[in-house]
């Protein structure tokens, strides 16, 4: 997701704990702001005070990820652990 990307890119995560970290949604209608609970409770009282509606809920989507390493220059797969199963690759 572009979300996981962006974490990765810009805040210089891991590919793994990029895909772990908590994850929102917002689109025009509803307008309404779908939010994993994950990310606390101070964060998302925050966020109502700036006058959003907010959807919680425990996990959102799936995403999986294979990561290029440029200096050992091997494929790493990943897992979301929001859902059963795992990574591997040859």
């Amino acid at each position: 997701t572009l979300l996981a990307i962006t974490n990765i890119i810009d805040l210089g995560m891991s590919p793994a704990k990029a895909l772990a970290a908590p994850r929102f949604h917002h689109q025009w209608r509803p307008d309404a702001l779908r939010i994993e609970t994950s990310f606390g409770e101070d964060t998302l009282g925050q966020i109502e005070k700036l006058g959003h509606k907010l959807e919680k809920t425990s996990s959102m989507g799936a995403t999986q990820c294979v990561w290029f390493d440029a200096t050992t220059k091997t494929l790493m797969p990943v897992h979301d652990p929001r859902v059963p199963g795992g990574a591997d690759g040859l």
